[in-house]
């Protein structure tokens, strides 16, 4: 994805995947800081890129939301024109494909909790439009019910700061079943 921020411009809202720096887990959130990091190694990991943790704050701070807000808030806000246009250009980049929007938390994975499962994924994302509403999606499950009721009662002092994937929509087929794979290989690949 060589090209994706021409001379560093929205560096503070964009990585590509590849170029996380190891374990930056503060910025790209834990999923996307291990994608990240296996895709350098050489699994076949879908190009993409991650809207950073600052992308979350700038957002929250333009539209003034917070820890009491509501998911329906934060889907109706608008995204800021840097991010948006942070967004489309490195989108453009990957071309035009489907779009997987996935979160990426800081405290996705904690020693005591696992938040797993309860943000929010858009698959099959196609178009300028459909991708910001999925971005305000995936940003709005930090606050959905479920999720402050488990932080509440499972990790009270866990950081909400949330960092969004964006990768190529790959569908996979198997067990009966169609999904969506963030790593593709064969056991025998291992």
């Amino acid at each position: 994805m060589a090209g994706l921020l021409p001379n560093g411009a929205h560096s503070n809202y964009i990585l590509n995947l590849t170029d996380i720096p190891q374990g930056d887990v503060e910025r790209a959130g834990a999923k996307a800081a291990k994608l990240g990091e296996l895709a350098r190694v050489g699994f076949p990991v879908p190009d993409g890129f991650v809207l950073t943790t600052s992308t979350f704050d700038r957002f929250l701070a333009a539209n003034h939301l917070g820890q009491g807000s509501s998911p329906e808030a934060m889907t109706a806000a608008s995204l800021p024109t840097d991010i948006a246009a942070a967004l489309l250009a490195a989108a453009a980049v990957l071309g035009d494909v489907p779009l997987a929007v996935r979160s990426s938390a800081v405290a996705e994975d904690l020693p005591d909790a696992s938040f797993a499962g309860q943000y929010e994924t858009v698959l099959d994302v196609r178009g300028a439009e459909a991708l910001m509403t999925a971005v305000r999606q995936v940003f709005a499950s930090a606050f959905s019910h479920r999720v402050t009721a488990y932080r509440a009662t499972q990790a009270p002092q866990a950081t909400v700061l949330m960092a969004i994937l964006v990768q190529r929509h790959r569908p996979t087929a198997g067990h009966g079943r169609r999904g969506w794979g963030g790593l593709h290989c064969q056991p025998g690949d291992w």
